[in-house]
């Protein structure tokens, strides 16, 4: 092999290598801007993330002060039991008072009619 033919075969591995060079520097750029759009993509879901995280803690924040009126409300609730408890033992009290003092209204009706009738026979 001479040594134009050693200078042509160099010549064309340097081709044939630029060529490659060529192809990995463009697959590196479109590897580059894959990756460009996969960070910009990551940084999206990090958003969402965020603002979901936010919603979470803002709806735990809701449901504890749900929680917090409900166990407000079972209290007031157990009051006004306690309340109407009384308030249906009192009613039941007077209704009790009212019917003896029905009893006694009856019993002098008919000792004040009793004596209506001997004063009746009396003249």
């Amino acid at each position: 092999m001479t040594i134009d033919e050693r200078l042509e075969a160099l010549t064309r591995n340097l081709e044939l290598m630029a060529v490659e060079s060529e192809k990995r520097d463009r697959q590196i750029a479109s590897l580059a801007v894959q990756s460009d759009r996969n960070d910009r993509q990551i940084a999206v879901l990090i958003d969402r993330s965020v603002d979901r995280d936010m919603h979470l803690a803002r709806t735990g924040e809701r449901l504890d002060a749900v929680t917090q009126s409900l166990q407000l409300l079972a209290l007031e609730s157990e009051k006004h039991d306690r309340q109407f408890d009384r308030a249906a033992k009192l009613v039941t009290e007077v209704a009790e008072g009212t019917a003896r003092l029905l009893r006694v209204v009856e019993m002098h009706e008919h000792r004040l009619d009793s004596h209506d009738d001997r004063l009746d026979k009396l003249e």
